[in-house]
């Protein structure tokens, strides 16, 4: 189901992005094509890095995530600076979400500063601050979901093991009951054997 949101929300992006960039005019004539080649590029590279971050390869999805950042400068250069704001957002919420923090930090506050406006102070402050909110939260989440099912097998574990320990002890009552049974029993029964050959002398 989370894949499916994802996807979800990465389409609707990219919709967005797509949009934006037709909507201000910007691309005309051989260059309508390159809105609609940015983002497939984009996508390409954002599964490349899904995959490098699934396989912990730390390098490799740092210079993927810095490649996917840099291709934000060509829009921004030709004025669609809504689709290269939102393509470095995407990229620092999944530094943030993906990567480790000593790593994250220094790919996320580059493409948050790009993303802000230059002349507004608290606006990029406000913005980096939101982006690392956003991109943290899916790793708390995923710790917190991580936490759970240990604490689930644990309970489970310790389950089995009550179990097993009732069962060893039923066994062992049991097994008591037997031995005084049958002690009591052979007592009896040497007694009355005593009392046979007392009484038959």
């Amino acid at each position: 189901m989370r894949t499916v949101v994802d996807v979800l929300v990465r389409a609707a992006v990219a919709t967005w992005v797509l949009w934006t960039a037709y909507g201000a005019g910007l691309f005309r004539g051989v260059a309508a094509v390159a809105p609609a080649a940015g983002p497939a590029r984009c996508a390409a590279a954002a599964r490349a890095y899904d995959r490098l971050t699934a396989r912990n390869r730390l390098r490799s999805a740092v210079g993927t995530l810095a490649v996917v950042a840099l291709v934000g400068a060509g829009p921004y250069a030709a004025g669609a600076r809504t689709p290269a704001s939102i393509l470095w957002i995407v990229c620092a919420v999944q530094a943030m979400e993906r990567l480790p923090l000593a790593a994250a930090l220094p790919v996320a506050v580059p493409g948050t500063r790009g993303a802000a406006h230059h002349d507004r102070a608290l606006e990029s402050v406000l913005l980096g601050r939101g982006i690392v909110l956003v991109g943290h939260s899916p790793r708390l989440d995923t710790r917190a979901r991580g936490a759970g099912f240990r604490l689930l097998a644990q309970k489970r574990t310790a389950r089995a093991a009550q179990a097993r320990s009732a069962a060893l002890a039923e066994r062992a009552r049991t097994a008591r009951e037997v031995h005084d049974v049958l002690a009591h029993g052979l007592s009896a029964a040497h007694i009355d054997h005593l009392l046979a050959e007392a009484g038959g002398e």
